[in-house]
């Protein structure tokens, strides 16, 4: 874990995280909630589920948003088609 002086995440995180045994899996708890914005709640609910388990079975190396692609037929996957074909991206995702 990053030092007292680079704590990114609130306390509440850290202290939430300390409960999770293995360090690999508490880095990447930690990080996913970085990345994701995840708050405590949220982080519980990775945890309880066994978020980091899932996906070392699936072979996937993280769980947010902002690290997937865009679901097939949602209107997301649709712009992002569209600014691939164009390149621009419509007026009101600028």
């Amino acid at each position: 874990m990053p030092s007292h002086s680079a704590l990114l995440l609130s306390w509440s995180h850290y202290v939430r995280l300390l409960t999770v045994p293995e360090a690999q899996a508490r880095n990447y708890y930690e990080s996913e909630s970085l990345r994701g914005g995840w708050s405590v709640r949220g982080l519980d609910r990775q945890i309880a589920s066994h978020a980091n388990e899932r996906l070392r079975q699936k072979g996937t190396a993280a769980i947010s948003k902002a690290d997937r692609p865009p679901a097939e037929g949602t209107e997301s996957a649709r712009i992002e088609a569209t600014h691939i074909e164009t390149g621009s991206y419509p007026d009101r995702f600028r």
